[in-house]
């Protein structure tokens, strides 16, 4: 069952992808890209989803994928 989720999200941003964390399937990383709204980037959920903020280390930049490194250790690759 889908449940659409408004906290912290992008609304009217195209998600291409979305990786759950194979160590802790609470936390997500999400790629976005551009809608001519500024907020293309990666973003990060601890909260199985429930909430998102933009990754402010990463740029404000397209992502069209996001992967999760297979060394574990939470590296995510956008």
């Amino acid at each position: 069952t889908w449940t659409t989720l408004a906290t912290g999200t992008v609304a009217g941003s195209p998600w291409s992808a979305v990786a759950i964390d194979p160590d802790d399937a609470s936390v997500f990383h999400a790629g976005t890209w551009s809608s001519g709204s500024g907020t293309e980037g990666v973003y990060r959920s601890a909260d199985a989803g429930a909430s998102w903020a933009r990754v402010a280390s990463l740029p404000a930049a397209a992502s069209v994928n996001v992967l999760y490194h297979a060394a574990g250790s939470g590296i995510v690759l956008a």
